[in-house]
């Protein structure tokens, strides 16, 4: 148990994107389910927040902060499932204390 585990009063489903291959040179793109149930902890982050170093993607707008534990298995482009609410992972990294992984994320606008 981590010494922030009491903090982490969300419970979210993390999805990974998977290229399968169509049979005719081409491939269709899944979305398959790594972890359900992980706790984390969402944080909004200042308005206006950019970050133009983000994984190659020019201008990253940065809605939330995801803390999760660090054995978490999540990656650049996964989506953290939060309700209904979804968030693309634009950035991890481990802070110097091993407890845990900050995800940055946008939120996906659906509808």
């Amino acid at each position: 148990m981590s010494r922030i585990s009491h903090l982490l009063n969300r419970k979210v489903t993390i999805e990974r994107e998977t290229n399968t291959p169509d049979g005719q040179g081409g491939f269709t793109i899944t979305r398959t389910t790594i972890a359900t149930n992980i706790p984390g902890r969402r944080v909004p982050v200042r308005a206006g927040t950019l970050r133009r170093d983000i994984a190659g993607i020019e201008d990253a707008q940065v809605t939330h902060n995801w803390f999760v534990e660090s054995n978490t298995n999540i990656k650049v482009r996964d989506r953290i499932i939060d309700g209904n609410i979804e968030y693309e992972v634009l950035f991890t990294s481990s802070p110097s204390i091993d407890d845990f992984i900050n995800a940055e994320t946008r939120e996906i606008q659906r509808g």
